[in-house]
């Protein structure tokens, strides 16, 4: 076994990593870390995939004085991207904290705003007077992730805004303040760009399984979950100190299983995701639970999918016209371009519409007339049966047509490809664990400030109905965790909390309103629970300022060897269960979005790379839209176990401008299918986009 590496050396490899929100670069640089860690341990790690819609920005800019600086981003929308179609253009005026009064006098009509970032909501001001975008500048009077999750939008609005610290203000815009003064721009003219968009990224979690030592007790397994990806408001700026405090305690845990082997198997357990309501560990619940049946036909349906595609890319590659009568060659034909030129058409309609509303309607005339001819073109070629009589000009029209047409089923094999590695890996986790039966779960929710550490089968993250009560269900677990803390405290205080009293609730424990990752393992019908640091809000998380520098390592150490204490009596007691389980509620959604087509009567055409967004509570729960149409959301809850209905929202946005291209029909779609009572274990829905 390789030396161990210290907390703090552990520490500066997680924070030197930056941003580790999925998607990131910090985020696959720290999963192969601890993949190579659990090497170093001796022990033989494997990779669970899945995937998961993140926001990307490809680019920000700012161009003031003939010089271009790079902005950062404030991602406070829950859904819309945020990017600027081509650029923003105007003056740039200060208002302070952006109170009414501090707007007075400012033309603020498509002016481009500087606020203080301690100004609440107020953004929404600028936005209603009509500014196109916002710049924040902080001032460093403020810090905390409540300044920015006071701004945080749910409704899709496309209002872009920027952050900057007071020192980069300065720096480019001189004293500011003084120009606000006399109600004069702080500066004449700046320019704006920014691509942002929705992409779907493949993130891993990373598994170790440790074969148990006791005879009787190695064939169950204990599940010990950390996660290693930070939250970020600010893109590429969240070093995510505090925040690793769950996965080095994993890591240091790992190492001290490898020197004194679990009585029972010991299944150690990396997930990304969190910072998106637990994506990873819902991943990782659903793939045990999955019935085999529902994931051989998976499996089945990608290999089709990526065959078929392969079949069509093959035959539209070696087309050479003219082409010879071949009746089940046409048939494959016509299925085959049979999308792209739906997509044609539908673009070429929209691009009608758009001159016809135009007021100068009669200027566009003629591109409207040859608008008219190409799409009656298309329409005709969609129309037949036989190419090998094709004339010159619908050759033409075909030639053109192939390279999109190759590109989407490209597109096809490459998602489907990743979708099947997805669930491969799926398969290979299930195999690690088809011989054992699952004692416990627990997960970690750590941070190295608070008042001590507690066990807590619930959270924020499902509002379980009154009537739920685990409270019995959890008593040995508890029993457990109490005796072993008071035998090894090591001046990290245990809070009694799965066996809570009348006087305190579970709840009280917590300075927000975090979601933990017990919530959807108890959820499962499994004995799941978290192990959480109690009496700190973990403020800083998400920000600039999880910095080493605000560690208190002596926490963050006996709180490790604590946690280590509880895997140990965890894995040699002789049992974990009181004989009854939490009633299983985990809930998937599948289902399908078609785009209805300008001047189509039904909707067929799959609305590929819609960003799905789903609310069940305080949740949000994200996918996106397959090249087939399809989508699945993960680990909802059923209606036994809460009240809310899963409210599904949707939208494609534009790669470029940002723009909403489409969204739900919601009059064609009805409520029932956006708005679901999750009644079963796996339910289905149709949207029409």
């Amino acid at each position: 076994m390789a030396q161990s590496k210290s907390h703090q050396e552990l520490m500066e490899k997680f924070t030197a990593f930056g941003d580790r929100s999925p998607g990131s670069r910090g985020n696959k640089e720290a999963a192969d870390f601890i993949f190579q860690y659990f090497q170093e341990l001796g022990l033989s790690p494997q990779r669970h995939s899945f995937a998961l819609p993140v926001r990307k920005v490809v680019q920000a800019t700012m161009e003031h004085n003939s010089s271009t600086t790079t902005l950062q981003p404030f991602l406070y929308n829950a859904v819309t991207p945020q990017g600027i179609d081509g650029s923003l253009e105007g003056p740039l005026y200060y208002v302070g904290g952006g109170s009414l009064s501090e707007f007075n006098g400012k033309p603020i009509q498509d002016a481009l705003i500087l606020m203080d970032f301690d100004s609440g909501i107020n953004w929404q001001t600028a936005a209603r007077l009509g500014a196109k975008a916002l710049i924040l500048v902080d001032r460093g009077t403020s810090r905390g992730k409540h300044f920015f999750e006071e701004k945080l939008e749910l409704s899709p609005i496309q209002f872009p805004i920027f952050y900057m610290t007071e020192e980069e203000a300065a720096a480019l815009f001189g004293k500011y303040k003084e120009q606000d003064e006399r109600n004069s721009p702080v500066a004449e003219s700046i320019t704006l760009r920014a691509t942002i968009l929705w992409e779907e990224d493949l993130n891993d979690n990373i598994y170790t399984f440790i074969e148990g030592s006791d005879p009787e007790l190695a064939k169950e397994v204990f599940i010990l979950e950390a996660f290693y990806d930070t939250s970020s408001f600010l893109p590429g700026t969240a070093p995510g100190a505090d925040e690793a405090t769950s996965i080095i305690t994993l890591l240091k845990t790992a190492e001290t299983l490898t020197r004194s082997p679990p009585g029972r198997s010991v299944l150690l357990l990396a997930t990304s995701g969190h910072s998106q309501t637990l994506a990873g560990f819902r991943d990782i619940i659903w793939a045990i639970q999955a019935g085999s049946k529902e994931i051989r036909e998976h499996r089945k349906l990608l290999k089709n999918d990526i065959s078929n595609a392969q079949a069509n890319l093959k035959e539209l590659s070696s087309l050479s016209f003219p082409l010879a009568p071949d009746k089940e060659r046409d048939n494959r034909l016509a299925s085959a371009i049979k999308n792209t030129l739906q997509a044609k058409v539908d673009e070429v309609s929209r691009q009608l519409v758009h001159l016809r509303l135009n007021q100068n309607e009669e200027e566009n005339t003629a591109q409207i007339a040859e608008l008219v001819d190409r799409r009656f073109a298309l329409r005709q070629l969609s129309w037949k049966t036989r190419f090998d009589d094709l004339s010159p000009k619908e050759v033409d029209l075909f030639q053109d047509l192939l390279p999109d047409s190759m590109a989407e089923y490209e597109k096809v094999i490459r998602v489907r490809e990743e979708h099947l590695h997805t669930l491969e890996s799926t398969i290979a986790l299930r195999e690690t664990l088809s011989d054992y039966s699952i004692a416990a779960i627990a997960s970690l929710h750590l941070s190295t400030h608070g008042t001590g550490v507690g066990g807590f089968h619930e959270g924020w993250l499902y509002q379980l109905k009154a009537n739920i009560n685990r409270t019995g269900i959890y008593s040995a677990i508890g029993d457990i965790l109490r005796e072993t803390a008071q035998k090894n405290s090591g001046g990290t205080p245990y809070v009694d909390s799965l066996q809570p009293s009348r006087m305190r609730t579970w709840d009280t424990w917590f300075l927000g309103s975090p979601f933990h990752g017990g919530e959807v393992s108890s959820l499962a019908g499994y004995l799941g629970f978290t192990l959480a640091t109690v009496g700190d809000s973990r403020h800083l998380w998400g920000t600039p300022w999880d910095r080493q520098a605000e560690i208190n390592w002596t926490n963050l150490i006996n709180q490790q060897k604590l946690v280590s204490h509880f895997v140990s009596a965890l894995s040699h007691a002789d049992t974990l269960s009181t004989g009854k389980m939490p009633r299983n509620g985990f809930s998937t959604v599948t289902g399908r979005a078609n785009l209805l087509l300008q001047g189509e009567l039904f909707a067929e055409y799959p609305a590929q790379n819609t960003t799905i967004m789903a609310f069940q509570g305080k949740g949000r729960f994200y996918a996106m839209v397959d090249t087939s149409g399809n989508f699945t959301l993960k680990g909802v809850a059923d209606r036994k176990n809460v009240v809310d209905k899963v409210i599904i929202e949707g939208y494609r946005f534009d790669r470029e401008s940002g723009e909403v291209v489409w969204a739900i029909d919601k009059k064609e779609t009805g409520k029932d299918n956006y708005r679901l009572k999750i009644r079963r274990a796996n339910m289905k829905t149709d949207l029409t986009m």
